[in-house]
C-alpha cells in the first residue's frame, strides 16, 4: 500500500562516509530507519524517479486530449507532419442521433375456393429504416466534417454535408469547402447564392483575396412584390384557358341567338364564322 499523504522523503548527503541517507518523515520528525544508498545506487534511484515522473506526466496530458468533452473518446495521431497539415494530432468525431431498423415478416392467407392452394397463403418481407443522425468530426484545428442525415426529411437539400478546411491567419489558403456551400455578395447588383453544392475555395495573398467556386444550384429565387398590405402577382392566361369544361359568350349577340342558331342541329344556323380572337 501506498504511504498516506502526510508522508514526505527527504535525501540527506554524508560527505565523510560519501552515502545518501533517504529519510522518511512526517512534519520535521523522521520516522523508521534512513535507506542508505551509495553515488551509483543514488544516480539509479534518481533516473527511475525522472522516469516515473515524466510518464505520469504524459499519461495524464493523453488522458486529457484523449477525453472530449462528452467523455467520448479522442484518437491521436503522432507526427509533425500530421501536426502541420491538420494543425493538432487529435481526430474527434461526436454522433448524435438515432438509428431505427424494423424487421418483419408479413403472412396473409385468403380462404378463397376459387383459388388454388398454393396462391391462398402468401409470404412478404418488410424492411424499414428510419435515421436521424448528426456527426461532427474534427481532426486537428483546421479540418471539420459537418453531417445531418434524416430519411424522413421533405426535401433533399435538407440533408447536409460539408467538409471544411480553415487555414491560420497567415497562411494562404483561408478556407476550403466541399458539399453544401454557399456565395454570400455585399453588392447588391449581383445578390449571391444559397444552397450549393460543390468546391469552393478562399485564398489571401497580401491585402488580396480571392474566391473561387465550383457547384451546382439546388434551389429557385423568386421575388413578391407587396402593395398596400396585399401581395400582387402578374399573371397571363389565354380566353380559352380561363376556365375548363365550360364556354362563355364573346358578346350579347351570340348568346340572344343562341336558341336560334342551334335549333335545328346538327346543322348551325348562323352567318357569322369566326376565324379569330
Amino acid at each position: 500500500m501506498n504511504n498516506p499523504s502526510i508522508f514526505n522523503t527527504f535525501v540527506e548527503y554524508d560527505p565523510s562516509t560519501n552515502q545518501y541517507y533517504q529519510w522518511k518523515r512526517i512534519g520535521d520528525r523522521n520516522v523508521g530507519l534512513p535507506m542508505i544508498m551509495s553515488f551509483q545506487e543514488y544516480q539509479q534511484y534518481q533516473l527511475e524517479k525522472s522516469n516515473t515522473t515524466y510518464w505520469d506526466l504524459r499519461k495524464g496530458e493523453r488522458k486529457i486530449k484523449q477525453t472530449s468533452a462528452f467523455g467520448l473518446p479522442k484518437l491521436y495521431i503522432g507526427g509533425q507532419a500530421f501536426d502541420r497539415l491538420f494543425g493538432g494530432n487529435t481526430v474527434d468525431i461526436r454522433p448524435q442521433g438515432s438509428a431505427e431498423l424494423i424487421f418483419s415478416l408479413r403472412v396473409n392467407r385468403l380462404d378463397n375456393t376459387s383459388l388454388p392452394e398454393e396462391q391462398r397463403k402468401t409470404t412478404s418481407f418488410d424492411f424499414q429504416e428510419k435515421i436521424q443522425m448528426n456527426v461532427i468530426g474534427k481532426i486537428g484545428e483546421k479540418l471539420k466534417l459537418t453531417t445531418n442525415f434524416n430519411t424522413e426529411a421533405t426535401f433533399n437539400f435538407e440533408n447536409d454535408m460539408k467538409l471544411e478546411y480553415t487555414g491560420f491567419e497567415d497562411e494562404i489558403i483561408k478556407k476550403i469547402e466541399v458539399g453544401n456551400v454557399s456565395l454570400p455578395l455585399n453588392g447588391t447588383l449581383i445578390t449571391g447564392s444559397q444552397s450549393l453544392f460543390g468546391f469552393k475555395t478562399q485564398l489571401q495573398f497580401g491585402r488580396t483575396t480571392i474566391t473561387g467556386i465550383l457547384s451546382q444550384q439546388k434551389s429557385t429565387t423568386s421575388e413578391v412584390e407587396i402593395t398596400g398590405g396585399a401581395q400582387t402577382t402578374e399573371f397571363d392566361i389565354y380566353a380559352d384557358d380561363y376556365e375548363a369544361n365550360k364556354h362563355f359568350f364573346l358578346s350579347h349577340y351570340f348568346k340572344e341567338s343562341y336558341n336560334t342558331a342551334l335549333e335545328n342541329l346538327p346543322f348551325v344556323n348562323s352567318p357569322i364564322n369566326i376565324t379569330k380572337v
